[in-house]
């Protein structure tokens, strides 16, 4: 209804025609009570369950603000360590005990949270395929992980001194190494491995000189056997050599190197690998890594 012979107003709006106008408001705050109308002044922020900070009259969002403990909100559980998704998931940081990985993700690069001392429980969402080597090593708080039914390949070392960590449900037509997971750790599910190394006629053969070895005291003459075992597993003709961490070749060296410590400790043992790489240089490398943690081998 037209206001033909002039408006009622009360305060800022006509109570006739309903017009407005941008005088005599009746303000609460940053808001007309009359019209709605708002300004930029007379704010109430309040911060909320999400970490909003947000005007409780007009509604309007000045910015986040979270109460952060390392890089974890106490309040929110927002991870400002946490990257943005992508195909790789790079490198965390952060100091949260659950972590989630966001869903996006399709490969945990290699060391991505090596050394955090602060995490007990990992998510993994299901668009991860991929877990590169060493990625969760020395994460000595590790207690559980979730690896879904995308995930096809967990790489070398992967839980490396992840003592703590519980049982693992691992699925099916997941490809592993055979040092992906220390030998302590229990694997269930349909991927699981069947953890007894192979046992081909050359393992069974070796098994038996390191065995009679075994029997020996510490001679030149035993040190030369020592030698000449450890030669045939480096031979470069081997088809089946296998040097990961659970392999049935690396059991039998390191049994080679704990023989050679007992009977004669560090002494023994640089004596015979010096000569076995001066034979088989390329190989220098694979002896290094299996006798590794025996006596102060590499200390």
């Amino acid at each position: 209804m037209a206001c033909l012979f002039g408006h009622k107003w009360n305060g800022c709006k006509c109570s006739r025609c309903g017009k407005e106008r941008d005088e005599q408001h009746n303000w609460n705050g940053c808001k007309c009570t009359i019209c709605g109308t708002t300004r930029t002044e007379g704010h109430r922020f309040a911060v909320n369950s999400k970490c909003e900070e947000k005007c409780e009259i007009c509604g309007k969002t000045a910015g986040i603000k979270h109460n952060l403990d390392g890089s974890v909100c106490t309040k929110c559980g927002y991870d400002s360590a946490m990257p943005r998704a992508q195909d790789w998931f790079r490198e965390y940081k952060g100091t949260a005990e659950t972590v989630s990985i966001p869903h996006g993700f399709k490969i945990i690069s290699a060391e991505a949270f090596r050394h955090n001392d602060k995490i007990k429980k990992v998510v993994l969402p299901s668009t991860i395929t991929e877990i590169k080597r060493a990625a969760f090593a020395w994460c000595t708080e590790l207690r559980e992980i979730t690896i879904p039914d995308s995930v096809k390949y967990i790489d070398s070392e992967v839980f490396y001194q992840c003592n703590k960590l519980g049982p693992v449900w691992l699925p099916a037509g997941i490809n592993l190494k055979n040092d992906s997971f220390d030998e302590n750790h229990e694997l269930i599910g349909p991927g699981a491995p069947n953890k007894e190394a192979k046992r081909t006629p050359f393992i069974i053969s070796m098994e038996e000189r390191i065995s009679s070895l075994e029997l020996r005291d510490l001679s030149e003459n035993a040190k030369n056997e020592a030698l000449s075992i450890l030669a045939a597993f480096y031979n470069q003709s081997r088809q089946d050599a296998d040097f990961s961490n659970r392999s049935a070749d690396n059991l039998l060296i390191r049994r080679v190197g704990e023989y050679l410590n007992n009977k004669g400790s560090m002494t023994a043992m640089r004596s015979v690998g010096e000569a076995l790489a001066r034979l088989n240089p390329q190989r220098a490398r694979a002896l290094e890594y299996a006798w590794n943690g025996i006596g102060s081998w590499q200390a």
